[in-house]
């Protein structure tokens, strides 16, 4: 089980600057643009779950 998720985890990982991109991005966003939820998610995720 523990090989598995290692694998799952290479497979999916998001790296350091995607992250951070997409903070710039939500704290870039003009005063009147709330952000409510900020989910970040691989986008390899959506393929794995079809």
């Amino acid at each position: 089980m523990k090989t598995a998720a290692r694998k799952a985890v290479v497979t999916l990982a998001i790296s350091p600057e995607a992250i951070a991109n997409a903070v710039i991005y939500a704290i870039s966003q003009l005063a009147d643009v709330e952000i409510g939820d900020f989910i970040i998610r691989p986008s390899k995720q959506n393929q794995l779950d079809s």
